[in-house]
């Protein structure tokens, strides 16, 4: 029955894939699934890619592998900024990349040496950055105006520009303490340093976010679900819990409830005709009686 759901959905999850591919800003990421493959479990991944501007609408895909060709296959075309970690398979995409701070925050959050004043001086500076993005974020709710956050943004960055430049000298000087290379302090600055420049995107574009956590957190159930489901049962089982779970988040990042979504929509696909296939997209969608 799932499979015969997904199989209906799929001229939605089409439609949304050109939608998010048109936005621009997109957040990007992948995790690993396994894959029932001749009795054994073989390492799969679920891609993720999801609106950083705009309605908030997200597409999975089920790929075996997280090859640089995925990708391309995926973002090739994409000449917009896309948001994501540092993963090496995003690096030869035309689009321009911002890399993401909470990233760079994690690196230094886990060295050991707690007390180490670099250390602690490091995190305060990314904790006052992520507390100007609140503040723009709080700002723009006081106004009802769809530019109000860019506007916002606008101002508190030229801030946290301040901050940006402090926390880079910061790096350059934990790097010229001659730690031994295997130092996660060292480590944490040197990962920082080299995505200077995609770190500081979000200085000049407004519309882009600090971090990459909107698509962390759309992926995180397949995550936490992995460990009670397990595995998929093959690669077209794979492709369809794509389509489906692809509009189950983009249902509930759009407060639409997705069972009366899709008990609504499902007897309209065969009489719906593809110039009016966004009517029945979860961010468009009202019901037949509405």
């Amino acid at each position: 029955w799932a499979m015969n759901i997904a199989f209906q959905l799929k001229p939605l999850y089409f439609r949304l894939v050109e939608l998010v591919m048109e936005c621009q800003v997109i957040h990007a990421d992948e995790t690993p699934v396994r894959m029932l493959d001749k009795g054994k479990c073989k390492k799969c991944y679920i891609w993720v890619r999801r609106t950083g501007i705009g309605p908030p609408l997200t597409v999975f895909y089920f790929a075996q592998d997280r090859t640089q060709e995925t990708a391309k296959q995926l973002m090739g075309n994409y000449l917009g900024t896309y948001v994501s970690d540092h993963y090496a398979g995003y690096n030869l995409l035309p689009g321009e990349r911002a890399a993401c701070w909470a990233h760079a925050r994690r690196a230094f959050f886990e060295v050991q040496e707690l007390n180490d004043p670099d250390r602690l001086e490091a995190l305060s500076l990314i904790r006052q950055m992520y507390m100007n993005e609140r503040l723009a974020v709080e700002s723009a709710a006081k106004r009802d105006a769809e530019t109000a956050l860019t506007k916002a943004r606008k101002g508190y960055r030229k801030m946290t520009e301040v901050l940006v430049k402090g926390y880079f000298s910061l790096c350059e000087k934990i790097v010229g303490r001659a730690l031994p290379p295997s130092n996660p302090l060292l480590k944490a600055a040197n990962y920082s340093l080299k995505q200077k420049e995609d770190l500081s995107v979000f200085l000049k574009n407004p519309l882009v976010g600090i971090d990459n956590n909107p698509a962390e957190n759309t992926i995180r159930p397949w995550a936490l679900g992995r460990k009670n489901w397990l595995f998929v049962g093959n690669e077209n089982g794979g492709e369809m819990a794509a389509v489906i779970n692809s509009l189950v988040a983009t249902c509930k990042d759009n407060a639409v409830d997705f069972e009366v979504w899709l008990t609504d929509i499902l007897p309209r696909l065969a009489k719906t005709g593809m110039a009016d296939i966004d009517t029945l997209l979860p961010h468009l969608w009202k019901t037949e009686q509405s």
